[in-house]
């Protein structure tokens, strides 16, 4: 049987001033299909998404933007009940902040003043991560109404163009800059 579809939308829109804007927009659609096999207990839940994002940066004489459509999917099977081991394969996408592409500024740690450089060339992060667990969910273990819930996974997120922070002199003491 078919149980269900959820649609979010999410977006917003900041401005720090007249010059310096971000836009961002977020959809996210999921749906998720369960079978029953041999007509028995055992399970068959296959969970599948899109997720699209849009970027845009304006600020400084930058300009910059971009979007991406980022897949989810997820296969689990229910073998016995409440144990279900899975596989998961996701991609994300992380835009750069205006904050990291925009904005520079001394910013001050007792002892050592640093210096923050904007970075407008930066790319926008993105992930791609494998999955494999196994949940447990067991009812009424010990008294009526009472809930058992545990997963155990393990996975590997490969990011390319990550974002960081990274710090370099410029020669003089207690000059520097973090990028």
């Amino acid at each position: 049987f078919f149980s269900g579809l959820n649609f979010k939308v999410k977006g917003f829109i900041f401005h720090l001033n007249d010059k310096v804007g971000l836009e961002d927009v977020s959809s996210c659609q999921l749906d998720r299909l369960r079978l029953a096999l041999n007509g028995k207990s055992e399970t068959l839940e296959i969970i599948g998404g899109l997720r699209y994002d849009r970027y845009e940066l304006n600020g400084g004489g930058a300009e910059i933007d971009g979007d991406r459509v980022s897949p989810k999917i997820t296969v689990g099977i229910t073998p016995v009940a409440g144990i279900t081991p899975y596989v998961t394969y996701a991609e994300g996408y992380r835009a750069p902040a205006g904050t990291e592409t925009l904005v520079a500024g001394i910013h001050p740690v007792p002892g050592v003043d640093f210096e923050f450089l904007p970075n407008p060339g930066l790319k926008p992060e993105t992930g791609k991560t494998t999955e494999a667990g196994i949940n447990f969910k067991f009812n009424n273990v010990l008294s009526p109404g009472d809930a058992f819930r545990a997963k155990a996974n393990i996975f590997r997120n490969n990011v390319e163009d990550y974002i960081e922070q990274v710090f370099f002199g410029t020669g003089g003491v207690g000059q520097g800059g973090v990028v």
